[in-house]
């Protein structure tokens, strides 16, 4: 499984996930497609499922009709310049 550090324009607009009942948040649909499709990732195969908790971050699966990957969103914003040096 490749991880992907996700630092879109959309992904920083859905900064403020919804909650579901155990108190994870749900990145959202519209979120999980620009992600695949700004990596080039193939067509979404369900809904994105949150998989751990780190320390930087929510680590999500999310798969597609080329595999499984896993994104890692990250709790507090970073900037392209600093994503670009952390991969």
């Amino acid at each position: 499984m490749l991880t992907l550090y996700a630092a879109c324009d959309l992904c920083q607009a859905d900064a403020r996930p919804d909650w579901d009942a155990s108190g994870v948040g749900v990145m959202s649909a519209a979120t999980a497609a620009a992600i695949a499709s700004s990596y080039d990732l193939g067509v979404l195969a369900g809904d994105p499922v949150y998989a751990a908790r780190g320390e930087q971050g929510r680590i999500w699966r999310l798969d597609t009709c080329s595999g499984s990957w896993a994104v890692k969103e990250l709790l507090l914003p970073v900037g392209e310049a600093e994503a670009a040096r952390d991969v």
